[in-house]
């Protein structure tokens, strides 16, 4: 039997997969199962032994049609779309010999409940994983779990940390502040804040993580981090890694986190999968849509606000111009958690 599934982005997305590819596997053992994405997303899915190949998109639109002649050559007998947008629906037809199954994406009822008005009387989203899985009822077969899988080569870890210059032996605090819109965002002077609230004697490792996108508030952090007794920001260790790695790099870098920072973004989600130490923070969204990291290990943190969530992925503007559900979330309650988790590693 040849499967094919369809994920083209993102991040966090394409991990969300991973218990279905998992749950394939195990019903059909013999099968072929590859994994169609855009290039940039590839290494999410390296290493992963459940799939036999997988498939790269890039933005050429030459791609698109040696995508299509590659997967109609292949004779799929099952294709299991879960993007379902037009890009993937249309490829999903295009190939030859096919059963295809799309996933519930519930849209209608995920937007009524990022809206305030509606969010407090219906049920939340346990996870995406769940949607997800709505192709596996298809096929009569039981989700194996929700963890979500993400393979590493532990050789390659020491290379991309002799690379940025860490430290084994340092405590690794990890930041990723960035994220795709504005409420999802922590703001850049509380994060400074926390920074302050390390002390010296943890000799702690304080890394920021981001793409392009995220060079101004990690900027921004460290011109904010500066201590009232005036040492300087550098006698912390801050490393400022916004824009200069690859996705890979990123993912090993997480790996070797004694914890990891971040907003609702696919950051999260990569330490999720690696079940790693970590704390969410969730402003204008909220952890009840369906994309909570599934990790034993995370905190999130989260207010009970009556204007909250104001939308899914969030959008450009706090609309009642006030931020509380992320101005709230004060830096020394994050600090005390890290404080928890260090006396933990510590003891361990």
């Amino acid at each position: 039997m040849k499967i094919l599934i369809i994920r083209f982005s993102s991040i966090g997305d394409i991990l969300l997969t991973t218990p279905i590819i998992r749950s394939l596997r195990i019903h059909y053992p013999q099968a072929q199962i590859d994994f169609v994405t855009k290039k940039q997303f590839s290494p999410l899915l390296e290493n992963n032994p459940h799939l036999n190949n997988i498939i790269t998109l890039d933005a050429k639109k030459s791609s698109y049609f040696q995508l299509i002649k590659r997967i109609r050559a292949t004779h799929y007998d099952l294709v299991i779309d879960l993007h379902k947008k037009l890009l993937s629906m249309l490829l999903s037809i295009l190939v030859k010999h096919r059963t295809i199954i799309r996933y519930q994406k519930r849209h209608f009822y995920r937007q009524l409940l990022s809206h305030p008005k509606y969010f407090h009387h219906l049920k939340g989203i346990k996870s995406t994983v769940y949607l997800y899985a709505s192709v596996l009822k298809k096929l009569r077969i039981s989700l194996d779990n929700n963890t979500l899988e993400l393979y590493t080569d532990d050789s390659k870890s020491m290379e991309i940390l002799a690379k940025f210059g860490i430290s084994k032996n340092k405590y690794k605090i990890f930041i990723s502040p960035g994220a795709t819109s504005y409420t999802k965002r922590y703001p850049a002077k509380l994060w400074a804040e926390l920074i302050n609230l390390i002390p010296f004697e943890w000799n702690p490792e304080i890394v920021l993580l981001g793409d392009d996108k995220d060079k101004s508030i990690c900027n921004e952090i460290v011109r904010n981090a500066n201590r009232s007794d005036g040492r300087a920001v550098s006698d912390k260790s801050i490393k400022n890694l916004a824009g200069i790695t690859t996705l890979q790099d990123l993912i090993y870098l997480i790996d070797n986190s004694d914890i990891f920072l971040s907003n609702d973004s696919g950051p999260m989600h990569i330490a999720s999968a690696l079940q790693k130490p970590q704390i969410a923070l969730f402003g204008g969204t909220s952890s009840k849509l369906g994309f909570a990291p599934i990790n034993e290990k995370a905190v999130i943190l989260e207010l009970d606000l009556k204007c909250r969530p104001c939308s899914l992925h969030g959008i450009k503007q706090c609309p009642k111009k006030h931020f509380k559900c992320m101005y709230n979330i004060k830096p020394t309650r994050i600090f005390s958690i890290i404080e928890k988790w260090r006396k933990v590693t510590k003891n361990a």
